[in-house]
C-alpha cells in the first residue's frame, strides 16, 4: 500500500522561513557546579539564575522583536487613532477659518470701476453679486406714505 500523501499544511511549513510554532528550541542542559556543602545554596540560586539569563538570551535572539506588554498595542493603536482624529479636527477648523477670512475681505474689498469698464455680472465675484442683490431696507410705510393715522380709524 503506498504511503498517503503529505497533508497541505506540511508543503506550506516547508515553503515558510519562519520555525513552527510548536517547535521546541534545544536547550543546554545547565551548567555542572562543585558540591560543596556549604556553598550549595548559594550555588544552586545563581545556576537557576544563570539559566534563567541564558534562557532570555536565546529568546531574545531567536526573535528579534521584543516582547511587549498585554496592552500595550492597543494603548498604541488607541493614541494613533486620537492623533488622527485630533489632527481631522484641527485640520477642519484651519480651512473653515481660512474660508472665513477670505469671505470677509472679499466683503470688505470695494469693487471700482474705471472708464470703459463694461458692466455684466459675470464679471463680479460671488460675493460682489450678493452685495448688488441684497434689497435694501425699507425707509417708508405705506401708511406714512398715505399720511393714514391708524389711531383715528378705530373711533
Amino acid at each position: 500500500m503506498p504511503p498517503p500523501p503529505p497533508s497541505p499544511s506540511c508543503l506550506v511549513r516547508a515553503l515558510s522561513s519562519t520555525p513552527p510554532a510548536r517547535a521546541i528550541p534545544p536547550r543546554e542542559p545547565p551548567p555542572r557546579h562543585q558540591s560543596s556543602s556549604s556553598s550549595s545554596s548559594s550555588s544552586s540560586i545563581s545556576n537557576l539564575l544563570s539559566m534563567s539569563n541564558t534562557d532570555r538570551k536565546k529568546s531574545h535572539s531567536q526573535y528579534s522583536r521584543p516582547v511587549a506588554r498585554p496592552g500595550e498595542a492597543v494603548a498604541v493603536l488607541l493614541n494613533r487613532l486620537t492623533t488622527k482624529q485630533q489632527r481631522g479636527k484641527l485640520e477642519s477648523i484651519e480651512s473653515f477659518r481660512n474660508t472665513k477670512i477670505s469671505g470677509d475681505y472679499l466683503r470688505q474689498m470695494p469693487r471700482r470701476w474705471a472708464a470703459g469698464d463694461v458692466y455684466s455680472p459675470h464679471d463680479l465675484s460671488p460675493v460682489e453679486m450678493q452685495k448688488w442683490r441684497k434689497r435694501s431696507l425699507r425707509k417708508n410705510d405705506v401708511v406714512d406714505v398715505l399720511g393714514i393715522r391708524p389711531l383715528d380709524m378705530y373711533k
